[in-house]
């Protein structure tokens, strides 16, 4: 099971590139056990922890410029599930020009929600599996400095689905017994 997914990951910058706004990385709670045919997915929520409006890239960051101060283009990495049988996305995969969805800015003590990536089964059968995301942040300028990047990872649990026709018998053989133990008490 993954402990850090109990919470959230914080994504702060050092002193050196501080930036006004905060990302938490955040897993579909409660994290696992998760069927084989279930989508994992991981949300982030923007924070602006500053006194003026925060601006976004909603493009690809390599095209993510902007004369406007404080603006900021997100980008990211992903590995695993491993072992395989998982596809991995950044956002839910339905717009490469701007995978996380991000609003264009957030005023001062706002707050955004967005998915940053989903983990679409395939082919997965019961066990543990290991990922890790990264998210990147840049500032938006022509040399596109990178300002910081932190991950989330661990790992994750993945369990057999009972056949329905198992489910069935289980439920008969309880209320058999249940029907049973009336008779008794009756």
């Amino acid at each position: 099971m993954l402990a850090a997914a109990a919470g959230a990951l914080l994504v702060s910058a050092g002193p050196a590139h501080a930036v006004p706004f905060e990302v938490l990385l955040l897993a579909q709670m409660p994290f696992g056990p998760f069927t084989p045919t279930e989508t994992i997915i991981v949300s982030a929520e923007i924070i602006n922890i500053s006194d003026h409006v925060v601006y976004f890239c909603p493009g690809a960051t390599t095209e993510c410029v902007s004369d406007v101060a404080d603006s900021y283009g997100f980008g990211g990495g992903i590995s695993g599930p491993d072992p395989a049988g998982y596809i991995p996305e950044f956002g839910d995969g339905t717009n490469p020009d701007n995978p996380f969805a991000i609003p264009a800015s957030l005023s001062p003590g706002a707050s955004a929600s967005f998915l940053f990536s989903e983990f679409i089964p395939t082919s997965v059968e019961a066990g543990t599996y290991g990922f890790d995301d990264q998210l990147q942040v840049f500032q938006a300028s022509a040399d596109r400095p990178m300002l910081q990047a932190d991950n989330f990872g661990g790992t994750f649990q993945v369990a057999d689905v009972p056949e329905p026709s198992a489910l069935a018998a289980l439920s008969v053989g309880l209320l058999g017994i249940g029907m049973m133990r009336r008779r008794r008490v009756g």
